[in-house]
């Protein structure tokens, strides 16, 4: 048994760490008691490579708060709104007294100071209160929103699916 429990324990460190390298790194790694290949890859296919995989990645950063409250701005004055499948935070989850009601309702008032271009939802849900953020299409744009509000103090939030509204 320790043994199986040793070889999981082995196998997940390991694709942990593989996981971990980048694509250029993998490429030119040298490693020990393996065959040798030499790949001469030019600067820039290497780079067009990495600005293809990661492009997603480069417009999120690229849109400021500025931009986000310009679309909020946008969504609040839109008249046709469409409900689709989405993504939102859960900020808090509580139970259904009003302690619970209060706790949700404060980290909803914080999300509206720390998060202005996102809207924010507390309400009751049975049978508990909670506290939800944005309304996000693409779960890449939910993730970079949590990992935000993660780093406010909230380690227990979680992208949820949810019926989102948009601006048509």
């Amino acid at each position: 048994m320790r043994k199986r429990i040793f070889f999981v324990l082995l196998l997940m460190i390991s694709s942990v760490s593989a996981f971990s390298q980048t694509l250029e790194d993998d490429l030119r790694t040298e490693r020990a008691g393996q065959g040798h290949v030499m790949l001469r890859i030019p600067d820039g296919a290497l780079k067009a490579i990495k600005t293809e995989m990661f492009e997603e990645e480069k417009e999120e950063k690229e849109k400021t708060d500025a931009d986000r409250l310009a679309e909020a701005r946008k969504f609040r004055d839109a008249t046709n709104k469409v409900r689709v499948r989405g993504y939102r935070v859960l900020v808090y989850s509580g139970g259904n007294n009003r302690a619970e009601k209060q706790k949700a309702q404060q980290a909803g008032e914080q999300m509206k100071r720390l998060f202005p271009a996102y809207p924010v939802y507390v309400h009751f849900e049975s049978p508990r209160w909670v506290c939800r953020v944005g309304n996000f299409t693409d779960k890449a744009e939910a993730n970079s929103l949590l990992s935000r509000v993660k780093s406010a103090g909230y380690r227990s939030a979680v992208v949820t699916e949810d019926v989102v509204l948009i601006a048509k």
